[in-house]
């Protein structure tokens, strides 16, 4: 028997074995009705439910687009009123903690539902479970993250465009703020290492596996501390531009040849990088980032204990991401790779060649050498609070020079305590 036959039909064994662990799945040919869902991807519910409809076509799938921004909130507010969740909820990964903390989920690994944690990687599972370790989220993408680098910039100021030569030229942090002065100097100060130092605070957060908990008290020394003595060390060295993400000056940098390099989990390239250069005006290049690879975002689908069809949304979130007819459909209508083990088995899923990185296999960066690498963060309900204060502390830094680690750290203590006068913060 050939190594490409066995793990072919390792794979498929694999995936009969976890439809058939599940007693809902036993009648899923007969079943009729309505599942409803509140996500801001109305585009990806469609692409979904088209593909899943070709083999559950009694079965409609019901979206209510609601902003990622508005989530949390909104369901806070329906429980603490008693309103009408729908069958599936979604945590994206900035406000998964806080709504997790609700009593509120029906608890996947337990029956009928059955879901077996080893079936995913192991890095994504501190982030499907609430503060008991029951899983109580299907985690949607592998969302390992690189680093994307424009090639022509590359070429103009470190004479290479080759990925691994970049990282072997940049292996650390320290070394990598080296050569961002190198190409201050050499542009005269309008080409920059990164474009927002909201894209520094994103990596070196999820380059730390440390919880932001200890119990009942924020460890903010070994969590917000060392993101802002990051920042604060480029900012100060002149390498990071001063925009501010998810502004329409950050969407237009990715044409500017002004900014070299970018964060970029699995997820960029479709939501942000082709839509803002649909004619291709940059070629990119990936590689695994000085210190590390790391986890960046993530969407989870929830069953709340109201739903009134809880068969039906359990069968359409284990078809998403628990099936290989659904992996397939994530993958070629949504470029969304799912993260059951059982799939990278099979060497054709791992190709990534993506036309705006010039041919490079990206597959090959984010499956091969960052994924297995990757330890992540647990969640927590004050992730959210914490995005909020580091936001404000990242436009201040770009107003306020003198700000050092110890400013800035004390800012943050004082708006987290703002926001949560009982928390004990060190």
């Amino acid at each position: 028997m050939s190594k490409k036959y066995f793990r072919q039909l390792l794979f498929l064994s694999t995936l009969v074995m976890l439809f058939a662990s599940s007693p809902f799945l036993t009648q899923a040919e007969g079943l009729k009705g309505k599942v409803t869902i509140w996500y801001w991807d109305d585009t990806y519910i469609k692409k979904m439910t088209t593909a899943f409809n070709k083999q559950y076509p009694d079965i409609i799938i019901e979206n209510t687009p609601v902003q990622s921004g508005d989530y949390a909130r909104k369901v806070q507010i329906s429980v603490a009123t008693g309103l009408e969740l729908p069958d599936i909820i979604m945590g994206e990964i900035g406000f998964r903690g806080k709504i997790f903390d609700l009593d509120i989920w029906e608890n996947l690994e337990k029956r009928p539902y059955n879901f077996n944690r080893k079936s995913y990687f192991d890095y994504l599972i501190p982030t499907m479970t609430d503060s008991k370790d029951r899983v109580v989220g299907i985690e949607q993408s592998i969302n390992a993250a690189g680093l994307a680098y424009n090639r022509s910039l590359a070429i103009k100021y470190f004479g290479t465009d080759d990925p691994k030569k970049l990282q072997a030229m940049m292996p650390t942090w320290d070394k990598f703020i080296a050569k961002g002065k190198e190409v201050k100097t050499k542009s005269n100060g309008s080409v920059f290492m990164f474009p927002s130092l909201d894209d520094v605070e994103m990596i070196i957060l999820n380059q730390n596996p440390v919880s932001l908990m200890k119990g009942n008290v924020m460890n903010g020394t070994g969590t917000a501390g060392k993101v802002l003595d990051m920042m604060i060390k480029m900012r100060n060295a002149g390498i990071v531009g001063k925009l501010n993400a998810w502004t329409p000056a950050w969407y237009a940098s990715f044409t500017s040849e002004k900014y070299i390099f970018y964060p970029c989990p699995t997820w960029f390239p479709r939501f942000f990088i082709q839509p803002n250069d649909k004619d291709k005006s940059v070629i990119w290049g990936m590689i695994m980032p000085p210190g590390g690879g790391f986890s960046w975002g993530g969407t989870t689908m929830s069953i709340p204990k109201s739903s009134k069809n809880k068969e039906m949304a359990w069968l359409f979130i284990k078809w998403c991401q628990l099936s290989q007819e659904g992996a397939k459909a994530n993958k070629e209508l949504c470029d969304n790779p799912v993260p059951l083990k059982t799939l990278y088995q099979d060497p054709t899923f791992l190709v990534d060649k993506n036309p705006w990185f010039g041919g490079q296999d990206i597959g090959e960066v984010y499956y091969k050498e960052i994924a297995p690498t990757l330890k992540v963060r647990p969640i927590s309900k004050y992730d959210l609070d914490y995005s909020d204060v580091m936001g404000l502390i990242v436009r201040s830094l770009n107003q306020e020079m003198s700000w050092d680690t110890k400013i800035a750290f004390d800012k943050f203590k004082a708006e987290m305590k703002n926001k949560n006068p009982d928390l004990t913060i060190r």
